[in-house]
């Protein structure tokens, strides 16, 4: 049986990598890119998790439904952030950019989507 807390744990440390990166382009720190790049590394294996995760929950839950729709937020997350990567590969990020600004605003709002889908759930 899948933890709620494990979900949430999961779903903080997205959030919390999402604030990191967010500030590293609006800091701008010496040898900020090279973070950058590091940090995005680190989000792979967490929507990996995250999706192992939910999809356990919502196997158990039985709700297959909740479960497609879930697979549907995180393939549009995944989509989202495969398009800003490729977009926008560390070393031309211009953090005042507006297209950047644009597409990062698109991986905030289908990483909050799939947050709110999740925490709907955990309070059920």
């Amino acid at each position: 049986m899948v933890g709620k807390q494990a979900l949430l744990d999961v779903l903080n440390d997205l959030e919390e990598l999402r604030q990191q990166l967010a500030a590293l382009t609006r800091d701008q720190p010496d040898g900020w890119k090279n973070s950058y790049f590091a940090l995005r590394r680190t989000g792979v294996p967490l929507l990996t998790n995250l999706q192992n995760l939910a999809n356990t929950w919502l196997a158990e839950q039985g709700d297959t439904l909740e479960a497609k729709q879930f697979r549907e937020l995180t393939a549009a997350m995944r989509r989202a952030l495969a398009d800003h990567q490729a977009s926008f590969p560390v070393s031309s990020i211009a953090p005042d950019d507006p297209l950047f600004r644009a597409s990062s605003q698109r991986v905030d709002a289908a990483r909050a989507n799939v947050h709110s889908f999740v925490k709907a759930r955990m309070k059920t």
